[in-house]
């Protein structure tokens, strides 16, 4: 009898605030193309990249991160068909010069690679945690 009950009362409740919604008659149309103005200047997140963008990418969440200061993760989305492996993430970052802020030759052991060679598309996460980036 106790469930018959609380059946009863939610019913009623959803039709008492029914009938008080429409009662108040509120253009919910109009909200929200509020909220779409005021949300529609946010800039999207971008974590979309091709295989040869990805060392740049590498790099700009290292800085991101404040060069390893603070504990951060994030992950980024490459999307076309190709094999990345260790060896292509050093040279790219070697051609871009970012080796003044990433350790591409591993001298202090702050840059790990894990999981290589990463075979995309593929979500690949990039984490920077007590000092040492970390991609895999």
């Amino acid at each position: 009898m106790q469930v018959a009950e609380i059946m009863i009362y939610v019913i009623v409740a959803i039709l008492v605030g029914s009938l008080i919604l429409l009662a108040m008659r509120i253009d919910y149309s109009k909200q929200h193309s509020g909220y779409q103005e005021a949300f529609a200047n946010e800039e999207k997140p971008v974590f979309k990249v091709e295989s040869k963008d990805f060392p740049l990418e590498v790099a700009k969440r290292w800085e991101e991160c404040g060069l390893g200061t603070m504990n951060k993760s994030s992950s980024v989305y490459v999307h076309d068909d190709a094999l990345i492996n260790e060896s292509f993430v050093i040279t790219e970052l070697k051609r871009l010069d970012k080796c003044d802020i990433i350790d591409c030759y591993n001298t202090e052991n702050r840059f790990i690679l894990t999981n290589f060679p990463i075979t995309t598309p593929k979500i690949i996460n990039i984490r920077c945690f007590n000092n040492t980036l970390i991609i895999g």
